[in-house]
């Protein structure tokens, strides 16, 4: 069988160096080893379920046996390995780059063509002034998934799952006295959630005994995650043998979907993890964070060019140009005939190596946030709620909403989350009025799309000033998106803030949709 023999090679470990085998044992392993019909990460491409890491060959699999044995595949052949320490030391592990698993899929491009998220679009980066750190900081609820095997494997503590949030928040704003302090305060911070989607009480933890979701296998995403555009959900498990992998919200379906979130080997998972050196210190977490909030490697697409340095390599010119990835911690590194920035989270250097992001990437995981992910943070302006709806009631009235006619309804199949969403059919409008007695900078976050639009026609959201409507926003996507909006100044402390959505296509068979509507306020 082509691919499936045992290679005798320096990466192997022999089956008589790992236990003490009867000669029985040895050949069931034997078997076990040829005849794996699905490997983990294969198992995955084949059922759609959106685990799936990597951007490479499709043989490359990667399975923890009920041993505790690891059995690797690629190209080259199939390798034994003793544990995971083994096998993350040895070549196939450097030849593959498991070091991240970044899943690769096409650009959302149609939720790149209106508003900000064109500052921080897939292919390029505008590192406006507006995402600078010192404007606001955002907060971010996190909820983490455990995934064990029936043989303790993968258990994690809660003061271990708290000690890689601790971590998170030392990269993430340059905590002074951490690893990270030497690097940028990107003002975002992490904490475990405290409320779940059923508004109950959490510690932000959930554990799941299932083998084959400890391998990375199955639909385990689909089964557990919480709302992805409210909870940044991270799950830890074999990762399939990578360290960790995420996906780019910029990259197509991703934000609002299952597949949204972290992976995080469990071994690598927290301070001082059971892993060991050199990577037990929770960076792979911060690298794969860096991937959720848009940040790309710093090696990614090649060296660039000097010119173009925002629409090319990483698309963040202050990092500097890198050709591939760096191992371990060198005294230096160069290429692209400048020093490789192998002290960037972007990287693959060791844990301990690693100590920063840079102003830039500062800005663009900001942009991120604030036009990819509205909907996951409260911050220094809007970060109390105020009011929400998602219309699960199945009618206006309950949320306090005042509808103009009939053509203002209710439907399943506008529905960004949940079971209903809000439809207004042709020209129409809903209106909402609330008090933000007490509260500044109102700010509403929302999902919106339009059906059959033509021309230059919109949902427009509007504010009512007092004596006219103001259009604050509007919605020209095909596909839900989210939206986010300061309103002005006159919308702080009044009794009697309104707000409205309205259709503005006459045109038969034309309809408009919104839904997860809040308003927040400090």
């Amino acid at each position: 069988m082509a691919g499936c023999e045992l290679r005798a090679s320096a990466e192997f470990v022999p089956l008589r160096k790992t236990m003490k085998f009867s000669s029985f044992t040895a050949l069931l392993s034997l078997i076990t080893l040829l005849f794996v019909a699905v490997p983990s990460s294969q198992a995955q491409r084949g059922s759609g379920a959106g685990n799936t890491p990597g951007s490479g060959d499709s043989r490359v699999s990667v399975l923890e046996q009920d041993d505790g044995t690891i059995v690797a595949t690629d190209p080259t052949g199939t390798y034994l390995y003793a544990d995971w320490n083994v096998y993350f030391a040895s070549p196939f592990f450097m030849r593959n780059k498991m070091r991240c698993g970044q899943p690769f899929l096409l650009a959302d491009q149609g939720q790149q063509t209106y508003g900000s998220k064109n500052d921080c679009a897939y292919s390029s980066t505008n590192p406006k002034s507006e995402y600078d750190p010192a404007v606001q900081k955002f907060s971010i609820p996190v909820v983490v998934h455990i995934l064990m095997h029936t043989n303790g494997n993968g258990a994690i503590s809660d003061a271990m799952v708290q000690s890689q949030i601790d971590i998170l928040n030392e990269d993430f704003m340059a905590l002074p006295g951490t690893n990270g302090s030497p690097g940028t305060d990107c003002q975002v911070e992490f904490y475990l959630a405290t409320v779940d989607p059923n508004g109950n009480a959490t510690t932000g933890i959930t554990r799941t005994t299932n083998n084959n979701w400890y391998n990375d296998s199955g639909n385990y995403k689909s089964a557990l995650y919480w709302n992805t555009n409210k909870y940044f959900n991270i799950y830890t498990n074999t990762a399939s043998g990578y360290l960790g992998y995420a996906y780019m919200p910029q990259q197509g379906g991703v934000v609002g979907s299952s597949i949204d979130g972290v992976v995080c080997n469990w071994r690598a998972f927290g301070r001082n993890s059971p892993f060991g050196p050199p990577y037990n210190q929770g960076r792979t977490a911060t690298h794969e964070a860096g991937h959720y909030l848009g940040l790309f490697h710093t090696f990614d697409n090649g060296c660039g060019t000097t010119s173009a340095c925002y629409t090319s390599g990483d698309t963040v010119c202050d990092t500097n140009r890198e050709s591939g990835p760096v191992y371990g911690c060198p005294g230096s590194s160069s290429s692209c005939s400048s020093a490789d920035p192998f002290h960037n989270y972007m990287d693959y250097t060791d844990d301990l190596c690693m100590y920063e992001f840079t102003p830039e990437q500062a800005r663009r995981l900001r942009c991120t946030v604030e036009y990819w992910r509205p909907n996951l943070f409260t911050s220094g302006g809007g970060s109390t709620l105020i009011f929400s709806d998602g219309f699960e009631s199945g009618d206006y009235a309950s949320g306090g909403w005042v509808t103009q006619n009939k053509k203002c309804r209710i439907h399943k199949k506008s529905a960004y989350s949940g079971s209903w969403g809000a439809r207004l059919k042709r020209l129409t409008n809903v209106e909402k009025t609330f008090s933000t007695v007490g509260f500044s900078q109102v700010r509403v976050n929302y999902a919106g799309m339009v059906t059959n639009y033509t021309g230059n026609k919109k949902l427009l959201l509007q504010w009512f000033d007092g004596s006219s409507w103001v259009t604050v926003d509007n919605v020209q996507s095909s596909t839900y998106a989210n939206h986010s909006v300061f309103l002005p100044a006159g919308a702080e402390n009044n009794p009697n803030c309104s707000i409205r959505f309205k259709s503005k296509d006459k045109t038969k068979g034309t309809f408009a949709s919104f839904d997860d509507v809040a308003v927040w306020g400090d």
